[in-house]
C-alpha cells in the first residue's frame, strides 16, 4: 500500500524522520515520497542521505532523489548526479540532467557531456562529440525508451566499438529495432557485419536494409546472396540487391544482372544497367574509349523498342502504348517530341542497332548512360 506525505505539514522538525523514511526498505513508494518531501524543505541536511538514495533499487526512489537534489541546489550533488547520467534506466538519466542545469553543470566534450545529451534526448549533441559518445550510446541500447535513437546516433558515429551491441540488436523482437540496427551496421561499415546482415536476408521485416547495408560494405561474401535477392517476391529488394551489386563490382552478377534487365519493374531494370555499367568499367575510361563489352551486351538483350519520326528526325520510343496524344494548333502541324524527363530512361537502341552502337561516338562510361535512381 502506497504511503502519502503532506508537504504542507512538513518543516525542519520533519527532516529527521523524512530521512529515516528515506531508508524504509520494505515500502519503495514511501522512499520516493520521502525524497519528494526533502525536495520540497530544500534542508541542506537531506543532501548526503539523498546521494546515497540515487543508488536505490527503485527506479521511482531514484528518480524522485535527482529531482530533490536539483531542487536544494546544493553543489556536492553534482558528482553523484553526473553519475546518475549512466543510470540503466532514461527516467533517471533524465531527471539528474535536469537537476544538473538548477545546479549550472556545463557539460564538456567528453563521455560526461556525451551522457549529459543523451539523457536530454539532444541525440545530435552526441554526434558531434562522437567517439566519446560511443559507450553512453551503447549503454542506451538496453534502454527501451530511447534505444532506437540511440542505434541511430552510433550508425552516424559510424565507431567500430558499436558493431557486435548492434549484430546482437539484429535479432532484437521490435522489427523497428532490426531496421534500425541493420541500417547502422550498413553506416559503420565494418566486414564483421556481413555474415548477420546475410542471416538477416531471411528476416521478411529487415531484407530491405539488409540489402542496403551489405551494398555500403562491399563484401564480396553478399555476392551469392544478393545474386539470390534479384528474384524476391519486392521490387523493392531486387531494385536495391541490383544496386548493391553495382556497389560491389563483382563479375559474377553480370548474367543475373542482364536477366534482371526483363524484370516488369522499371527501376529494377534501370538499377542492373547502371550496375552493369559499374561492373563493366571498374576503371576511369578516357574520352576515346568505347562502351564496354558489358554495357553493349545488357542493351543487346533488352527488349526490342519501336522507331518513329518526329521533326525529321529519327527517335527511340518506348514500345509501351502512349498515355495520350498532343493536339495539333494546325491542320498539318507535326507532333513535337515531349521533352526529355530527367526521371525516364533515356532512349536505348534495338537489336537491329546494336551492331552499329561501336561506331557511334563513345560514351565515357555507363555511369553516365543511366543513373540509378534514388526514389
Amino acid at each position: 500500500m502506497g504511503a502519502y506525505i503532506d508537504f504542507e505539514k512538513c518543516g525542519t522538525s520533519d527532516i529527521k524522520g523524512l530521512i529515516k523514511a528515506l531508508g524504509y526498505i520494505k515500502d519503495e513508494d514511501v522512499r520516493t515520497a520521502a525524497a519528494g518531501a526533502l525536495g520540497q524543505i530544500g534542508d541542506p541536511r537531506a543532501v548526503e542521505p539523498l546521494i546515497a538514495a540515487l543508488k536505490d533499487e527503485g527506479e521511482s526512489v531514484r528518480s524522485s532523489a535527482a529531482r530533490a537534489l536539483g531542487k536544494i541546489g546544493d553543489p556536492r550533488a553534482v558528482e553523484s548526479l553526473i553519475a546518475a547520467l549512466k543510470d540503466k534506466k532514461w527516467h533517471v538519466r533524465k531527471p539528474a540532467a535536469g537537476a544538473l542545469d538548477r545546479l549550472a553543470w556545463k557539460p564538456d566534450r567528453g563521455a560526461a557531456g556525451a551522457a549529459y545529451w543523451a539523457a536530454k534526448g539532444e541525440w545530435g549533441k552526441c554526434v558531434e562529440i562522437g567517439a566519446p559518445a560511443v559507450e553512453p550510446l551503447i549503454a542506451a541500447l538496453k534502454d527501451e525508451d530511447v534505444r532506437m535513437r540511440a542505434v541511430e546516433a552510433l550508425g552516424k558515429i559510424g565507431d567500430p566499438r558499436a558493431v557486435e551491441p548492434l549484430i546482437a540488436a539484429l535479432k532484437d523482437q521490435d522489427e523497428r529495432m532490426r531496421k534500425w540496427a541493420a541500417e547502422a551496421l550498413g553506416q559503420i561499415g565494418d566486414p564483421r557485419a556481413v555474415e548477420p546482415l546475410i542471416a538477416a536476408l531471411k528476416d521478411q521485416d529487415v531484407r530491405m536494409r539488409a540489402v542496403e547495408a551489405l551494398g555500403k560494405i562491399g563484401d564480396p561474401r553478399a555476392v551469392e546472396p544478393l545474386i539470390a535477392a534479384l528474384n524476391d517476391r519486392d521490387e523493392r529488394v531486387r531494385k536495391w540487391a541490383a544496386e548493391a551489386l553495382g556497389k560491389i563490382g563483382d563479375p559474377r552478377a553480370v548474367e543475373p544482372l542482364i536477366a534482371a534487365l526483363r524484370d516488369q519493374n522499371r527501376d529494377v531494370r534501370r538499377a542492373s544497367v547502371w550496375a552493369l555499367g559499374e561492373i563493366g568499367d571498374p576503371a576511369p575510361s578516357s574520352p576515346s574509349s568505347p562502351p564496354s563489352r558489358t554495357t553493349a551486351s545488357a542493351y543487346a538483350r533488352l527488349p526490342p523498342r519501336r522507331w518513329t519520326h518526329s521533326r525529321g528526325v529519327r527517335t527511340g520510343v518506348r514500345s509501351e502504348p502512349p498515355t495520350g496524344r498532343r493536339k495539333a494548333s494546325g491542320t498539318n502541324a507535326p507532333r513535337s517530341a515531349p521533352p526529355p524527363s530527367r526521371c525516364s530512361s533515356p532512349p536505348l537502341p534495338s537489336r537491329t542497332t546494336t551492331s552499329a552502337y561501336a561506331r557511334l561516338p563513345p560514351r565515357r562510361s555507363a555511369r553516365s548512360v543511366l543513373p540509378p535512381s534514388n526514389s
